[in-house]
């Protein structure tokens, strides 16, 4: 809200907007009721401020390479932006901007009248959560994002901000990503929370030692309802994840793309065309989105069931019988999320 903003933007007005769309800034018109529940405003935005997000959108979506190259400085604060996806790259965190496109906010400067963006929700942080060990550690601080992100694409190719995110990867390896200042946190933090995980159970004790210590463990029952696999704890991540930033910033290493699965393998959510998910809703996405955009028209919607329905029925009839149902659903949902 607007103390929110005040005590860390250092300014009370503005507006706030909580996005979460795997297609950020694509353009839905010119009427800001098409763009309220995408972008959720935190509370009621003038109608200057829901221009602004209109004209944004319109811009990533129409403007050619040149003209988006040399003006996306003017909607977006470059500086900031360089910082969060910087920090974000480094903890190859998909549960966010680079993933479904969620947990982040966004504020509207009213001086600037640019848009920073706020990180939120974090649980996913130094590689705990999608594709392979590999992939989490190595990831590519070139192409760092999962599936296909026309934003990212754009703003990954701008001279101006790839200058400022790579230099912000250089500082931040030598200072706040140094292993030594991560390690000395954890054990702080760990003293103080260990007499109360003690109190929990002897189990989560000895887990809790072992994770402290930087010794990798089986997923938890939550962990492997998100598709967990075992990973490294923060201490030995920040080692190998570290190095691969400055190796990669030194021409030693290209890093693997999430993407094209690196030596470690193809990456859990890949699906079709980079794509896929954990969930019915990431799976259904898959299979119908016919022009690969990252949405659903009604048409893909209605269509692909459509075709669904004939293909699932064995005896071509109107009907469509349970057991059929089930068989179709393993077929083309199941396999999606694979």
């Amino acid at each position: 809200d607007k103390n929110f903003a005040k005590d860390l933007l250092e300014v009370k007005k503005g507006a706030i907007f909580k996005p979460v769309t795997p297609n950020l800034f694509a353009y839905l018109g010119h009427d800001w009721k098409h763009y309220n529940q995408t972008y959720d405003p935190k509370g009621k935005p003038t109608e200057k401020q829901q221009r602004r997000m209109v004209e944004l959108c319109r811009f990533v979506t129409h403007a050619d390479d040149e003209k988006f190259a040399a003006n996306i400085g003017d909607f977006i604060d470059l500086d900031n932006f360089s910082r969060y996806t910087a920090v974000m790259v480094y903890l190859s965190d998909f549960d966010g901007i680079l993933g479904p496109g969620q947990n982040f906010y966004m504020h509207l400067h009213p001086e600037t009248n640019k848009f920073s963006f706020i990180p939120w929700d974090q649980d996913r942080s130094f590689g705990q959560f999608r594709g392979t060990q590999e992939q989490r550690e190595q990831l590519s601080v070139h192409r760092p994002w999962q599936g296909q992100n026309r934003f990212l694409t754009r703003i990954y190719g701008v001279p101006a901000f790839k200058k400022l995110y790579e230099a912000r990867l250089k500082e931040f390896s030598t200072t706040i990503f140094a292993p030594d200042r991560f390690a000395q946190q954890i054990d702080t933090i760990a003293a103080e929370i260990r007499p109360i995980v003690q109190e929990e159970s002897a189990e989560k004790l000895a887990r809790f030692d072992k994770v402290v210590a930087g010794e990798i463990t089986e997923p938890t029952a939550q962990g492997r309802r998100f598709g967990g696999s075992p990973s490294k704890p923060v201490k030995p991540f920040v080692h190998v994840r570290t190095q691969s930033i400055l190796d990669q910033l030194a021409g030693k290493s290209e890093g693997v793309d999430f993407n094209s699965g690196g030596r470690g393998g193809r990456g859990r959510f890949r699906g079709r065309g980079g794509r896929g998910g954990s969930s019915p809703a990431d799976a259904f996405v898959v299979s119908l989105d016919g022009d690969n955009n990252n949405v659903l028209s009604r048409d893909e919607f209605v269509g692909g069931f459509g075709k669904w329905f004939q293909a699932w029925t064995s005896n071509d009839t109107d009907l469509l019988t349970e057991a059929e149902l089930r068989a179709g659903i393993d077929a083309n949902l199941s396999g999606a999320r694979r």
